[in-house]
């Protein structure tokens, strides 16, 4: 194809300004591109290049082809495995989850770091925390960018989003609701708490390392190790440690794996009940629609108002 295209930008560069080709000009051109072709084409060289193409190509197939069942192998081996866990209802994963006790009141500050190796990427953020009676919320100290206050009701299985007013659009009080279900989907930091959620609900996947003492809270320490099954074992293995106190809080969690490692830590810990107003929307709060935008809701309020 390259030759083709090669010989064909010949012809054209050899068209005369008036559009008419130098016929015998342009075939002996050809003729002479043509035998330096075979020339080149015949060479030892070539013929090795050649070769040596092919077999990479065939090599990469091989690889290809042995990422592809191993890859087909792994998720075979997830669904069987799936398929023997006892069947449990919505909201189990963090209601019924046997090391992590969703019912016990404190509060708390949430602190997470994760680092990307590869393209040194880093997250920071920090979360306050309030728990009780088996709903979790979870407020952001960076009050700058409106970010709601996220609230788990695993009673009911649903997420309420509480959103901060905006001074530009006054008045405008807004909460969602949406289905828990696995809590992930709402930001980095939460989704990481809820995977440890998940992760703890397999406790026969984990190894019991031994009691240490974490941040002044004496903890049983477990380990899951998984090994992925494309590459090498030593560039897919992920070891994640959690510590655990004996009221079932997470007081610390780290990863470290080829591609990501980071932690989790509880620290500022304050046992006792919490306000009921805390897991719930404020009064005077409109519940939305899964979307909104705010000038609309705002146009909407003021009609309201002169209305009445």
């Amino acid at each position: 194809m390259k030759t083709l295209t090669t010989l064909t930008a010949v012809v054209l560069s050899l068209i005369s300004a008036d559009g008419m080709a130098q016929t015998t000009d342009t075939e002996k051109q050809m003729e002479k591109m043509l035998r330096m072709q075979d020339s080149v084409m015949n060479t030892k060289a070539y013929k090795d290049m050649i070769q040596m193409l092919e077999d990479m190509k065939k090599e990469h197939q091989k690889t290809q082809r042995k990422y592809e069942e191993a890859d087909k192998t792994y998720r075979a081996q997830q669904k069987e495995e799936a398929a023997k866990a006892p069947a449990q209802p919505r909201g189990n994963l963090f209601r019924e989850n046997p090391l992590l006790d969703i019912n016990v009141a404190y509060s708390a500050v949430s602190y997470m770091y994760a680092k990307n190796p590869g393209n040194g990427g880093v997250y920071k953020n920090t979360l306050k925390i309030h728990q009780q009676n088996g709903n979790i919320r979870f407020d952001y100290f960076d009050k700058k960018w409106y970010q709601p206050t996220t609230i788990f009701r695993t009673g009911r299985n649903i997420i309420l989003l509480i959103h901060p007013e905006d001074p530009k659009f006054e008045g405008v009080k807004l909460y969602q609701e949406f289905p828990l279900d696995n809590g992930l989907g709402v930001n980095a930091h939460i989704d990481k708490i809820s995977l440890v959620f998940r992760d703890l609900n397999a406790p026969e996947k984990l190894t019991k390392v031994g009691t240490e003492t974490v941040n002044g809270f004496s903890c049983v320490h477990y380990r899951k190790k998984e090994v992925f099954p494309w590459g090498p074992p030593a560039d897919n293995t992920y070891i994640t440690d959690y510590w655990i106190d004996k009221h079932g809080i997470l007081i610390k969690m780290s990863y470290k794996g080829p591609q990501s490692n980071g932690w989790l830590e509880t620290r500022n810990i304050k046992l006792g009940p919490q306000p009921e107003r805390l897991f719930t929307y404020p009064p005077g709060y409109k519940k939305a629609g899964d979307s909104f935008i705010w000038r609309e809701e705002k146009e909407k309020l003021d009609a309201s108002k002169k209305q009445h």
